[in-house]
């Protein structure tokens, strides 16, 4: 309602209310004199009755007037809010485009203020928690970097300690160092270090300067990080398969639940057994500086899905070398990789997402915004009853299905996201169902999507439940579905039927 409107209906109640108050009590003072046609009530009897007839009206007429008055300033907030709302939105499109355009410059200047730029625009989204243009300030960010400082396919082994010069050192340029520099220190929470992924693969990082960095979930794949100071830097969960890091330096670094599976190690700086020991990946490709041994934790075989977030999968058959209960499937083209932990595995395809899950805990769809953890139903035909009664779900009748062999059941489903739910993964209205944990702690969720259009099933595979769950929006769902039932039917399970 604009204020436009609201200023007319103020001005047509003020008319109808004088009107009333006005000739309403001097009508109802007419047809009392109609009625007594011999004078029998006094005069000032009849001009009492009409003033208090007046002063009734007032008072209904003041009521009506102080409910539109609330009605109306709320209108008015609203407006308000709307507007405050819209100007928000143009000022960071605004501002994200001016920045952007800054980032293409020629001179080093402009660049540099185009960065800084953007920075400020996701510190101002994270106070107000708008994770969607906090996402869209790390992806450009990370672009550029992976755009104007690609891996070079040549390695380049570091001279040992022989007495010769070391070759001169080739940091990166000013811009992608001074992107590094602000990737590093942004506000991070536990809640939001998942979501907020630094996806850096394939860059040339020699001789960065990341000392204290907070690379926590950073997606190194193959990116060449020669000469680099990690040292103080958080790694926590950071992959860095198949990356270089010959003459980084790595003391004091926290790599717990870092992958390191075919990383060059060779001649790294400050590097102790401890640390190693605190990874969760690598293998027999990973190549140690001298004295360090493998981590116990590490598979004694290579799997071959050791892929962060957000790499393409070539297609081909892939070990499931984390997830306890999958063995192997099989991708055709376009598969990307969404994460893997002991009790889960995602994937996606363009926009849409498969996930395998052996649930530990559900969100409790009983709580006012279920967003709290609760243990997950023990069986199939709880579970299949968990999901057909959850109020923010509409769940079909199921129908039978097989997995690698398993059978289970099948059903489809809508989402009716409830308000207040604020995980990172909700940019758009969605309903939390699974926590995905690593060690009691919740390292991503699968979450329905409102409006898109969901396929659910549930199977026992040697004696645990399985979820499975296919999204997408629907009018890419059909093809999805084909594709996403061809890889399914390529699934083999660690245990045997």
């Amino acid at each position: 309602m604009s204020t436009s409107t609201i200023l007319v209906g103020l001005g047509v109640f003020i008319l109808v209310a004088t009107v009333i108050i006005i000739f309403v009590p001097m009508f109802q003072v007419y047809l009392l004199e109609r009625k007594d046609r011999n004078n029998e009530i006094p005069l000032e009897k009849k001009f009492e009755l009409r003033d208090g007839a007046r002063k009734t009206w007032i008072q209904i007429v003041g009521g009506v007037g102080l409910l539109l008055g609330f009605y109306l300033t709320y209108q008015s907030l609203a407006v308000s809010q709307q507007a405050q709302e819209t100007a928000k939105e143009t000022q960071f499109s605004n501002s994200f485009a001016t920045a952007t355009d800054y980032l293409g410059a020629s001179d080093l200047e402009t660049r540099l203020g185009g960065i800084y730029a953007l920075e400020r625009l996701a510190e101002d989204s994270d106070s107000s928690n708008d994770n969607r243009k906090v996402r869209q300030v790390i992806e450009v960010l990370c672009a550029y970097v992976r755009k104007h400082s690609p891996s070079q396919a040549e390695t380049e082994i570091l001279p040992s300690k022989t007495g010769e010069p070391d070759p001169p050192p080739r940091a990166p340029a000013a811009a992608v160092q001074a992107i590094l520099i602000v990737l590093g220190r942004q506000t991070r929470t536990p809640e939001n270090v998942g979501v907020y992924i630094y996806s850096l693969y394939e860059t040339d990082l020699r001789y960065a300067n990341l000392h204290a960095a907070d690379l926590r979930q950073a997606n190194l794949w193959r990116s060449n990080l020669q000469g680099a100071d990690l040292s103080g830097a958080e790694l926590q969960g950071a992959y860095f398969g198949e990356a270089n890091l010959q003459g980084a330096n790595l003391s004091n670094a926290n790599l717990e639940g870092a992958n390191l599976t075919g990383a060059d190690l060779r001649q790294v700086q400050g590097l102790t057994q401890k640390q190693i020991d605190q990874t969760r990946g690598g293998d027999q490709t990973t190549l140690l500086p001298s004295g360090l041994l493998p981590s116990e934790k590490w598979p004694e075989k290579r799997g071959e899905l050791a892929l962060p977030r957000g790499i393409p999968l070539p297609p081909k058959e892939y070990l499931a070398n984390e997830f306890d209960l999958l063995r192997s499937f099989r991708v055709d083209e376009g598969w990307t990789s969404e994460g893997q932990g002991r009790d889960y595995l995602q994937l996606a395809y363009g926009d849409a997402k498969l996930s395998i899950v052996t649930p530990q805990k559900v969100y409790d769809p009983e709580a006012k915004v279920p967003t709290e953890p609760a243990t997950a139903p023990e069986n199939v035909e709880h579970l299949v009853a968990w999901f057909q009664k959850h109020p923010h779900l509409g769940a079909d009748e199921p129908v039978a299905t097989t997995h690698g062999g398993w059978s289970g059941k099948w059903f489809d489903i809508t989402a009716d996201a409830p308000p207040g739910v604020g995980f990172l993964e909700c940019i758009d209205p969605c309903v939390p169902i699974l926590p995905l944990m690593e060690d009691s702690r919740v390292v991503s969720r699968i979450v329905f999507f409102e409006g898109y259009k969901i396929e659910t099933s549930v199977s026992e595979v040697g004696g645990e439940p399985v979820v499975v769950t296919l999204q997408s929006p629907p009018n890419e769902f059909d093809g999805f579905l084909r594709k996403a039932r061809r890889m399914l039917g390529t699934v083999e399970w660690q245990v045997d039927r």
